[in-house]
């Protein structure tokens, strides 16, 4: 269906607000971001949600899935801290 099909009608100025006009008159999403100065944010974000996205692939594609305790990882972590200190305690 086109916007000229008759149940299609085009979007006007009188139609509850809603318009074909672009309000902020700009040309793309950057230039609305710009705008609206949200830019900067809006990049973060989306570098960071691409990063996160690489990194759920990265886990998919790790290899099959192996069996984990929580006291194991516990344990590995206190000797890292404690080893830490030791290292800081020498400098």
């Amino acid at each position: 269906m086109t916007a000229s099909d008759p149940g299609n009608p085009p979007v006007t100025a009188g139609d509850g607000g809603m318009s074909n006009k672009n309000q902020h008159g700009g040309s793309t999403l950057d230039d609305f971001l710009h705008e609206e100065g949200i830019y900067g944010a809006a990049k973060a974000k989306a570098v960071k949600l691409e990063q996160l996205r690489q990194d759920i692939r990265d886990g998919l594609n790790s290899g099959d899935p192996t069996p984990w305790g929580s006291e194991e990882i516990k344990r590995e972590g206190r000797k890292r801290r404690a080893d830490q200190a030791n290292t800081d305690h020498e400098a």
